[in-house]
């Protein structure tokens, strides 16, 4: 099962709407947002959740947290973080050996 901090919905929306923009059509995208909905993903959210991510981006020198929730929620679990980032892979790698960064093209 995946975990993800409850900002996930937030995030796809936002980039669904970019691809949109982009060209994507509303189907397209309707779509997408629909299949958000139907996948088996625990979300996670807390008051602690933000100040760890707080805590998280400013161990990595990023000027957002938003990142560093996802960070924070595979820290608790105990489980790899893997994202599309390379950003976020490049600098968390330093800190935590269990990040790994997947191409998605």
């Amino acid at each position: 099962m995946l975990v993800a901090p409850s900002l996930i919905g937030y995030e796809i929306a936002n980039t669904m709407h970019r691809k949109r923009s982009e060209g994507m059509s509303q189907e397209q995208v309707n779509h997408a947002l629909q299949n958000l909905g139907r996948m088996d993903i625990e979300l996670v959210y807390d008051e602690e959740l933000h100040k760890e991510s707080t805590t998280i981006a400013r161990a990595l020198n990023h000027s957002a947290a938003y990142d560093a929730h996802y960070l924070a929620v595979s820290i608790r679990r105990g489980t790899r973080f893997i994202t599309c980032d390379r950003r976020l892979s490049n600098s968390a790698a330093v800190i935590y050996n269990w990040v790994d960064f997947i191409n998605p093209v």
